[in-house]
């Protein structure tokens, strides 16, 4: 069965853990604070949720990003690499109080392959 590793213990990270869980598979959710920070969440959640840190999610078969757009960059810094891995990115790019982030003229998405 494959890994799902959760980074980011938000609203929407522990959202997904949830049904992540009642669906029956295995993740790691991690935060920037460390295992020890995600304990009341994974006794809440139960069955197949397990705390564990940004390199161990970020390890897992899947990984969903669910970190605030500001602290993306900070929060996977130490990941060396994506390859082979599914990538589910549910930031947005949305600053606290619900601002948009200032791209600097950057489009956050690719044109549509062509078929």
């Amino acid at each position: 069965m494959k890994t799902i590793g959760i980074i980011g213990a938000g609203k929407i990270g522990k959202a997904f853990a949830q049904h992540v869980a009642k669906a029956g598979y295995n993740a790691i959710i991690s935060n920037s604070r460390g295992p020890e920070s995600l304990q009341p969440v994974v006794e809440a959640i139960g069955h197949g949720i397990k705390a564990g840190t940004v390199t161990e999610a970020a390890a897992a078969d899947i990984v969903f990003l669910a970190v605030p757009w500001n602290k993306l960059e900070e929060a996977v810094s130490g990941v060396e690499s994506w390859e082979n891995r599914l990538v589910i990115d549910a930031t947005n790019a949305v600053l606290p109080g619900f601002v948009p982030a200032d791209l600097g003229g950057r489009r956050l998405c690719c044109r549509a392959p062509k078929w």
